[in-house]
């Protein structure tokens, strides 16, 4: 009797965000995980681990089902600029209104 024995991991779909803010990982498909990239995960053996970058990075994850075998998948990490904000000298608008007397106010 034939038994399949692949697995199909997923890392899970592509993120982008703000430069400075952590993401989330997700890997499903697998008993066991093992994500490339040690210095920027909180974890690299378990399926959710927690990526924290300052650049845009590809993580790769592979995955072994119960009876080791393995498959591998990636997901990419976009690492977005902080906006510029620009202040300049506040700004007071003052409005004349006219009174009903005729009288500048």
């Amino acid at each position: 009797m034939y038994q399949n024995m692949m697995t199909h991991v997923s890392a899970g779909n592509d993120v982008s965000v703000c430069k400075g803010d952590s993401v989330q990982l997700s890997a499903s498909g697998a008993v066991k995980y093992n994500w490339n990239a040690s210095a920027y995960l909180s974890d690299t053996t378990i399926a959710a681990p927690l990526a924290i970058t300052s650049e845009s990075t590809s993580f790769v994850v592979t995955g072994y089902n119960a009876q080791g075998c393995a498959d591998k998948d990636t997901v990419d990490i976009f690492v977005l600029p902080l906006p510029v904000i620009v202040l300049t000298n506040d700004t007071a608008v003052y409005r004349r209104i006219c009174s009903v007397t005729g009288q500048w106010q």
